[in-house]
């Protein structure tokens, strides 16, 4: 009998635990489920937030892309700008340079003409004194001409040799 009575309280502890058994798999099924879908809905947020995240990093990559090139070509633009401006200082200076030259060229040359014309002024003034002396010499002559000619003697007449000796005399 008492193996009877183990026999039935052993089915009997068996299949209260088989139910308690149950009870907690389908509690533990259903944890798992909302578990499961709670999992599934942060999985398809992460998934979403993952997408979005990557098109925002697209976006981002074309605008650094845009800005890199845009980067490229102010430097390509900046180093002619460079070279631009290396060759106008260099013409500026050269042309400074050229500016002096012709400047002291030009002070060298104005300053010969003005030598070459006071020169001129100079040998002018003596040829303008000899033409006045020559000019008195020959209003002399011309007076002692008339003289002569009104007085009627022919006295006073330089001769030929002597108006060829004379410095202020013309050949007539």
């Amino acid at each position: 009998m008492l193996d009877g009575l183990t026999k039935m309280f052993s089915n009997l502890y068996t299949s209260t635990s088989d139910r308690a058994d149950d009870s907690e798999s389908e509690s533990d099924e259903e944890t798992n489920q909302e578990d499961y879908d709670n999992v599934f809905e942060k999985n398809a947020s992460l998934e979403n937030e993952i997408l979005e995240l990557k098109q925002q990093l697209k976006a981002r990559t074309q605008q650094l892309e845009v800005a890199n090139q845009n980067r490229v070509q102010l430097r390509k633009e900046n180093t002619e700008l460079k070279d631009s401006l290396a060759a106008v200082k260099e013409d500026r200076d050269s042309l400074r340079r050229n500016s002096q030259d012709s400047q002291q060229d030009t002070v060298l040359i104005l300053k010969r003409q003005l030598e070459s014309a006071n020169t001129d002024r100079v040998l002018l003034r003596q040829e303008n004194s000899q033409l006045r002396d020559n000019l008195l010499a020959v209003k002399e002559d011309r007076d002692n001409l008339r003289c002569q000619i009104t007085s009627g003697s022919d006295t006073d007449t330089p001769s030929p040799q002597e108006r060829r000796s004379s410095p202020y005399s013309f050949t007539y």
